[in-house]
């Protein structure tokens, strides 16, 4: 099974290709000199940092390990005169469509009221590769730019179900500065550890925590998908709900 989740990454790899490279007004996925190299590294593989841990409560590790959980992760209460919010528009897409979203690649995905992690709605997808991102611009939600140049932590979190067999999934988070320019990446590629048979279906997430980065954040760029990796007609592709991407700010 593991040497045929291999032989089917080099297909997922072009797929992926095709949205990652998707040319944008500034450039976000382009393999240019200026990217910055992806925080915690990319992984191929859920499993590749890690067996993925079971729902005891410890979580993942920075580096995105998957971790197979019931737990929402919401992490510690934020710093007394904080607020921690998720910055992401119709995260769980409990509106029954992906307003909020711009859909790069669909191929079939659709939002359905069944098998959500949170709430009622999930993105299920098909055949064929699903990409969907959004564009955060924090001087526009209000967040003060000298809060902005301390490099606050950011928390990143994406939940995936397989249908089935193992299926792919990837996740791309950008930081941007000012003139869109990107100073820290994470990305991941995997596929979700279950076997054939719907008996062990389960979401996983990944997860993230950008630290240290430089300062200059104005932008963050959020960018998930999934495929089926038996690629059936029908909606029996990875389900993909309730990403996170959490900053803890002044009220």
């Amino acid at each position: 099974m593991a040497a045929m989740h291999r032989a089917r990454l080099g297909l997922l790899t072009m797929a992926l290709g095709l949205a990652a490279c998707q040319p944008n007004a500034h450039g976000f996925g382009s393999s240019g000199d200026d990217e910055p190299e992806a925080s915690g590294g990319a992984s191929s593989d859920p499993t590749s940092t890690g067996e993925p841990t079971s729902s005891d409560g410890t979580g993942a590790d920075a580096t995105g390990t998957a971790t197979t959980s019931d737990a929402d992760g919401d992490g510690s209460d934020p710093p007394p005169g904080f607020v921690c919010e998720n910055l992401l528009v119709n995260p769980s897409v409990e509106t029954g469509n992906f307003d909020g979203w711009q859909v790069l690649q669909q191929s079939d995905a659709q939002v359905r009221q069944n098998e959500a992690h949170d709430g009622t709605w999930a993105v299920h997808t098909s055949f064929g590769p699903f990409t969907r991102e959004q564009e955060i611009d924090l001087v526009a939600l209000g967040l003060d730019p000298a809060f902005l140049d301390t490099s606050p932590e950011i928390v990143v979190e994406d939940w995936f179900r397989e249908v089935y067999d193992s299926d792919p999934y990837w996740v791309r988070v950008e930081l941007q500065n000012e003139s869109h320019a990107p100073i820290d990446l994470w990305t991941v590629e995997g596929w979700t550890p279950g076997d054939e048979g719907y008996d062990d279906d389960e979401y996983v997430a990944e997860q993230h925590t950008f630290s240290g980065y430089p300062a200059g954040l104005r932008y963050i760029r959020f960018r998930d998908g999934g495929q089926d990796g038996e690629y059936w007609a029908g909606h029996y592709g990875v389900i993909i709900d309730a990403p996170r991407l959490e900053l803890c700010h002044p009220r």
